[in-house]
């Protein structure tokens, strides 16, 4: 099965913190992404898209690290979700067909050159239709939901230390700098690909937070949460986030979506 092993490669500290950003006006939606300061290219992924009907449809795709197409991996997981029809009724259904869709370009793209041959991606959708919410994963990038000061964390990671750490064999702590963080049990590329999915109501004032390991590795739950509940505007809190990440060596890409229900 293939795995994810982190690669770090050079690039100028001193690069913009909002590099790349996306808000929709009709809802309260911001997203960042940032190369970090170890890596030369970004190889994260993100979508955001609103229908007619007032729908927002979210994403994040992170490439496998050290991985050769792992950005390719990542760009076909996203696109995938172009075809995605607000209007029909078996959301999850249609997220999860999706993402095989999505699992079997990157396979077919991976035999057709040998380089290719360990490729993938995680990559956490979610459709948000009101206050309610629809997800799919798989993965270690992240699905939370901010309620009145707590963080929920609402999906598992598909990795190694995920699973440790859900079986109580680590502490986070231990997770950080365990020799097998980095290892994926899940992804877009792997085989046989699992996705997990759910549905869920949220409130008026939530923030509904998409990630990618850059930053929930390196920011702990009680700085996020700091973060997120300061008085400042939806875009400053994702700045804030980033920041935070790039603060403790940015050695990782960095992907947030957030969504002020």
């Amino acid at each position: 099965m293939p795995h994810c092993q982190t690669l770090s490669i050079g690039v100028k500290p001193n690069s913009r913190v909002r590099e790349k950003t996306n808000a929709i006006n009709a809802m309260n939606i911001q997203s960042i992404t940032h190369r970090g300061l170890v890596r030369k290219f970004n190889e994260d992924r993100l979508h955001v898209e609103q229908f007619d009907n007032g729908t927002v449809l979210v994403a994040v795709a992170d490439w496998m690290g050290g991985e050769k197409g792992g950005a390719m991996a990542a760009e076909l997981a996203v696109q995938s979700l172009n075809s995605f029809d607000p209007e029909l009724k078996e959301i999850e259904k249609l997220l999860t067909r999706l993402i095989r869709s999505a699992h079997q370009s990157v396979i077919a793209m991976a035999e057709q050159k040998a380089e290719l041959k360990r490729m993938g991606t995680t990559l956490t959708a979610a459709f948000l239709n009101g206050t309610k919410i629809t997800w799919a994963h798989t993965g270690d990038s992240r699905a939370y939901l901010l309620r009145e000061g707590h963080l929920i964390q609402i999906t598992d990671d598909h990795s190694v230390t995920g699973f440790l750490l859900r079986e109580g064999e680590i502490s986070v702590e231990e997770a950080k700098d365990h020799p097998l963080r980095n290892v994926l049990l899940r992804c877009l590329g792997c085989e046989p690909l699992q996705v997990d999915n759910g549905e869920f109501e949220a409130a008026v004032g939530d923030i509904f937070l998409l990630t990618t390991d850059g930053l929930h590795d390196y920011v702990s739950e009680d700085e996020m949460v700091s973060i997120l509940t300061s008085g400042s505007p939806l875009e400053a809190k994702l700045d804030s986030l980033t920041r935070s990440a790039l603060a403790v060596g940015g050695r990782d890409n960095i992907t947030i979506v957030a969504v002020e229900i």
